[in-house]
């Protein structure tokens, strides 16, 4: 069951019913914003570890979010306003076989008019897109797709799946994250961090995106790359304490002191700096063990951590804070959880202040699990604060589930912010 919460948060008002699996736990990637504005809508997607599958709904305004519904493999998926992504896990296979993908990670990105993703398992790395229709449907492209086991065949409308890289096959296991960005020209960049590779970029210029190049790799071990728009036509990765600009290609790496490439980081690149947000061990008071922290680069070198006031409250597995940027008002709001879980805070600065200011948004929600918010990593995104989402799951007791299975509807606030 899938349930958003939408409106004033503060009031607990307007909670309605999307639909999804009852008795299946949700989650967001791990590496990407879940939430995006496009084509005149909210676009939410959330993967279902039990059915392998990775359902979406969407919205013209947040406030009524159609019943999400089964599609089949490969074409265009008309359920106008939700549904799961087909054939990527063996629950939503033809006969279970052979397109099945046992997903590890997965991530999503977007440029408004294309919605992109990338996903690591014990096959490799594959890439997916989709045309994000105006009615609420995706259409995914299938030239030069193939499933993870070609023995079967491809089905009859082809398939939506195209390789990227052999990392993750055999015994050496999946990378252990993946990050996805698109430039403003239509230039797909993955990158990840493997057993084999400690920082890998790959890239396709254009679609049908079939033609992947291995343009980067660095030996040393980096956790948690991100890559992401820089400067128009630029991407930048940034892994641990290095940092690199493509600009047609890549460029000399420069050196960040004191990041230690935890998989919790986000970075924007905001009227001509970039901030790379993570949990830190240093706060600018000392009650707090872990608040979050930021570098930021002005196009030459990098700048020493900054400290904040955002406390951080750790659940083992689950990401501490989600953040997006206001490019209306050049100010980044962090969403974080309180000790008890039950309340959602939003913290909201200038671009540069480490001050930020406190608002609870939702209290006295049963158990706030795992988070997202509205993707806005664009260069000098102007996206609203009107126009602003975080989401959440709340895990909660079924005595009527499957064995093994948890009931975690999800909530979603939109707007207004302070």
């Amino acid at each position: 069951m899938l349930v958003l919460l939408v409106g004033d948060a503060r009031a607990n008002n307007n909670v309605s019913l999307v639909g999804g699996n009852t008795g299946s736990y949700g989650v967001f990637s791990g590496a990407s914003h879940g939430i995006f504005y496009a084509q005149s809508r909210f676009w939410a997607f959330y993967f279902v570890d039990f059915a392998q599958g990775i359902f979406y709904s969407v919205s013209p305004v947040g406030l009524t979010w159609p019943t999400a519904c089964r599609s089949t493999v490969g074409g265009s998926f008309s359920c106008h306003g939700g549904g799961v992504l087909p054939g990527l896990g063996c629950f939503g296979a033809p006969n279970f076989t052979p397109y099945c993908l046992d997903v590890d990670q997965w991530v999503v990105t977007n440029d408004g008019t294309y919605a992109y993703f990338a996903f690591s398992a014990d096959d490799g790395v594959w890439f997916a897109f989709a045309q994000l229709n105006s009615d609420g449907t995706l259409t995914f492209n299938t030239i030069g797709g193939r499933p993870p086991n070609t023995s079967g065949g491809s089905p009859p409308n082809g398939y939506w799946l195209k390789k990227v890289s052999d990392e993750g096959e055999g015994v050496l296991g999946p990378p252990t994250r993946l990050s996805i960005g698109v430039n403003g020209e239509g230039h797909v960049f993955i990158a990840y961090s493997g057993s084999t590779c400690g920082l890998c970029a790959f890239d396709s210029s254009g679609s049908p995106y079939t033609s992947w190049t291995n343009s980067l790799r660095v030996a040393e071990a980096f956790s948690s790359p991100v890559i992401f728009p820089y400067q128009p036509g630029q991407m930048m990765v940034v892994g641990g304490n290095y940092a690199n600009i493509w600009n047609g290609s890549w460029g000399t790496p420069t050196l960040l002191s004191g990041n230690d490439g935890v998989r919790d980081s986000y970075a924007f690149s905001a009227r001509g700096t970039v901030y790379l947000f993570e949990a830190s061990s240093r706060c600018q008071h000392g009650s707090d063990s872990e608040c979050v922290g930021f570098f930021t680069f002005n196009g030459e070198r990098w700048s020493e951590e900054h400290a904040t006031n955002v406390p951080l409250n750790h659940r083992y597995g689950i990401r501490p804070f989600e953040m997006t940027y206001d490019g209306s008002k050049d100010r980044f709001l962090i969403f974080t959880r309180d000790a008890t879980s039950t309340v959602l805070y939003e913290y909201s600065a200038q671009a540069h202040s480490t001050f930020y200011r406190t608002t609870p948004i939702a209290t006295g929600r049963v158990s706030i699990d795992d988070m997202t918010s509205v993707e806005t990593t664009n260069v000098n995104a102007t996206l609203h604060i009107d126009d602003l989402a975080v989401a959440w799951m709340e895990p909660r007791s079924c005595l009527s589930c499957p064995p093994d299975e948890v009931f975690s509807p999800m909530y979603v606030y939109v707007g207004p912010t302070p």
